[in-house]
């Protein structure tokens, strides 16, 4: 999974070039199964792993969370990244049963509670999207993804302030790639407040750490907002 966030992110490992990181990732997955395909969390693994192979397809991913989830119907990872795969798949409803059995399972989820804000907020929910990243944040004021929806639903909402406030602590949470979101929340407020200078600065910020040729999945969406 550390591989995965490797991969989705573009961090930089010293050992272990871009290029390999995928291959790499596949061979530990390979690993894994083979030492011990009864374990729900490989299975997971896997998933994972076929969410990056197979980027336009979420069939073989969803199986193996399906697998995992057979294997231990009360690992709330398994019903998180089964979640994720049905929102990739354009099935909001299925996401949020997976994501609301993890919460079940585990109250205290943090990725659960933020991917749930995050749906909310793509769905337009912007009401629902800072309920369920208010809950993220009371468990953990650290969590990054809580803040920057916590954030997006502020701004959207009309709460500038609030909204400014969560962006600049994303900010300081984050690092590098991390920290696109907060500079890029902060430049649309700077706008709304017909300040196109600092607007324009800090976009340029945001840009300052996104490959703008292969721009990650969570950087297009980003910069395209």
């Amino acid at each position: 999974r550390a591989l995965q966030q490797v991969q989705l992110r573009r961090y930089r490992i010293p050992d272990i070039p871009a290029n390999r990181v995928l291959s790499t990732m596949f061979d530990a997955s390979d690993r894994a199964l083979e030492a011990d395909s009864t374990r729900s969390y490989v299975w997971i693994a896997r998933g994972l792993t076929f969410r990056d192979i197979e980027p336009s397809s979420r069939r073989n991913a969803l199986l193996a969370y399906q697998k995992a989830i057979a294997l231990d119907s009360n690992n709330a990872d398994a019903w998180h990244y089964q979640a994720i795969s049905w929102d990739d798949s354009l099935e909001p409803a299925r996401a949020v049963a997976s994501w609301r059995r993890a919460i079940r399972l585990d109250p205290t989820h943090r990725l659960t509670l933020g991917f749930l804000a995050q749906h909310y907020n793509w769905m337009h929910q912007f009401d629902s999207a800072r309920v369920w990243a208010d809950s993220t944040l009371h468990i953990d004021p650290t969590n990054l993804l809580g803040r920057q929806q916590l954030g997006l639903a502020q701004l959207t909402l009309g709460d500038t302030i609030r909204a400014a406030e969560n962006f600049r602590a994303s900010i300081r949470i984050g690092n590098g790639p991390d920290e696109v979101p907060g500079w890029i929340g902060l430049s649309e407020i700077a706008l709304l407040a017909r300040n196109r200078r600092a607007a324009d600065t800090l976009f340029a910020r945001a840009l300052a750490f996104v490959d703008t040729l292969h721009p990650t999945l969570h950087d297009a969406a980003a910069v395209a907002s």
